[in-house]
């Protein structure tokens, strides 16, 4: 069985796994109710491709990758193949596996031309109206539709009342 993987990026590549023979038993993984799955690594710090451009198909035993952005190139992810014997959730094999996407690293802070924004916002009056002065000029047609999805705005209620 492959364990590790160099795919290229912008491609779907599929990985049909073998039938896996348990030599103890006599029978292959595929019949009886054998239970085959992908786990994300549990290693600290390791990435895994598993919901973000890979897919397994316990149905037909395809592992399916669909690398489909700049950020995965050059990137090595790892995850497991958990074998479950059809003798019950005790018995199982793990196997480490590796995918390697082809190409280079993307750096954001060395290939994107971006902005550094900070601002600075008055206090509130009465009305709880206030004013923000942003470091740099703004696209403030873009700021206004996608305010709600830059900022949380957090209202706390400070009235007093007074009961008999």
């Amino acid at each position: 069985m492959n364990t590790t993987f160099l795919i290229p990026n912008f491609n779907v590549t599929e990985y049909e796994l073998p039938i896996i023979v348990d030599t103890e038993l006599g029978e292959d993984f595929y019949t009886g109710n054998t239970l085959i799955y992908v786990e994300n690594s549990t290693e600290p710090g390791v990435e895994s491709p598993l919901g973000r451009f890979m897919t397994f198909d316990n149905v037909t035993k395809i592992i399916t990758f669909r690398p489909d952005s700049k950020w995965y190139a050059g990137r090595t992810y790892k995850f497991r193949l958990i074998l479950q014997e059809s003798d019950g959730p005790s018995v199982s094999f793990s196997y480490p596996m590796e995918v390697t996407v082809n190409g280079t690293e993307y750096d954001f802070y060395q290939e994107e031309n971006f902005t550094d924004y900070t601002f600075l916002m008055n206090e509130l009056d009465r009305y709880g109206k206030t004013s923000i002065t942003w470091s740099n000029p703004i696209n403030y047609p873009f700021l206004r539709d996608n305010w709600d999805a830059m900022f949380d705005v957090y209202i706390k209620n400070v009235t007093i009342r007074e009961h008999n």
